[in-house]
């Protein structure tokens, strides 16, 4: 068989008995007519849905389709009031949850507000303390002389860094002096015993 007359149609399809494409056409276009165009609008406005206008039966079916459908829907309200109050309970504690999340919100802006007030209280009243103490050590040296801070053994450059640790300097101070103490008492037992 030759190529030419498979594409023609040749002796591929000659034993099977296949209408022509132009009946076919026609009766495609005679039975869409059979249904009026006022009836399909009808039936696509009262169901909702569109129908095949060629074929009435299968419209028919749809109906009863429809009809059960609606039925069991009328069967099945306790499923849907229970879908309704776990929405509602659902909503009902998004909500809440909601609000939990605001107040929570509120009272951790109130307190960044409370605390950010009370560091700036807290830099104002370090750098008026540190002002304090330089103002102390100048009416110290006006008042011994240049040595003083010296022979106090207090070195101006500490307290005039911002960075400068009082609290550690006094602990360690206090330490010294504690340390100072409980030498002297030491002694003075040592000296009493040589004494004995």
């Amino acid at each position: 068989m030759a190529l030419e007359e498979i594409l023609d149609g040749g002796d591929l399809f000659s034993g099977l008995d296949l209408p022509d494409i132009d009946s076919i056409i026609n009766n495609a276009a005679s039975s869409s007519s059979e249904v009026p165009d006022d009836a399909l609008w009808s039936n696509l406005k009262n169901n909702g849905k569109t129908i095949d206008a060629a074929s009435s039966s299968s419209s028919s079916k749809k109906g009863q389709v429809m009809k059960r459908k609606s039925r069991a829907s009328s069967v099945d309200p306790p499923i849907d009031e229970r879908r309704l109050k776990h929405l509602e309970r659902n909503r009902a504690a998004a909500t809440r949850c909601r609000e939990r999340k605001k107040q929570w919100l509120q009272q951790l802006q109130q307190k960044a507000a409370t605390l950010t007030t009370s560091n700036r209280q807290m830099h104002e009243e370090l750098k008026r303390l540190r002002d304090e103490v330089l103002n102390l050590k100048g009416n110290l040296v006006q008042q011994q002389g240049p040595n003083a801070l010296e022979r106090a053994g207090i070195q101006l450059s500490k307290y005039s860094d911002p960075n400068f640790d009082f609290e550690a300097y006094t602990a360690q101070a206090l330490a010294e002096q504690e340390r100072q103490a409980a030498e002297q008492a030491a002694n003075s037992k040592r000296a009493k015993s040589k004494k004995n």
